[in-house]
């Protein structure tokens, strides 16, 4: 005969444990797959919100004249100090690089 415990025998407490497991297991798949379905759900509205295109229900204004070809414009060199291009690309050189990582 097996020792009384509190709250059962041996097997009993052993039987309830893994009841509980096999109901543990058993949630986490189903929140699992709830995550999963959700975050499916919420990428689709996201999509269907941000697809880019027009929706069927409107309309576009359409214009009589000829489209006019975008022609870019030269940076204005004072709006932007700083950020101009360099005079020439950079160029590859045989020297061993400077920096050096996890020195002290």
């Amino acid at each position: 005969m097996e020792p009384e415990l509190e709250g059962g025998t041996k097997a009993t407490l052993a039987a309830q444990r893994d009841t509980r497991l096999r109901q543990t297991r058993s949630l986490t798949r189903w929140l699992a797959a709830g995550a999963v379905l959700l975050a499916g759900l919420f990428a689709g509205i996201a999509a269907q919100a941000n697809s880019g295109h027009q929706r069927a229900g409107t309309t576009s204004s359409t214009s009589t004249s000829a489209p006019t070809p975008a022609t870019p414009q030269a940076p204005d060199a004072g709006a932007t100090p700083g950020f101009a291009p360099p005079d020439q690309a950079p160029a590859q050189t045989q020297a061993p690089p400077v920096a050096q990582s996890g020195g002290s």
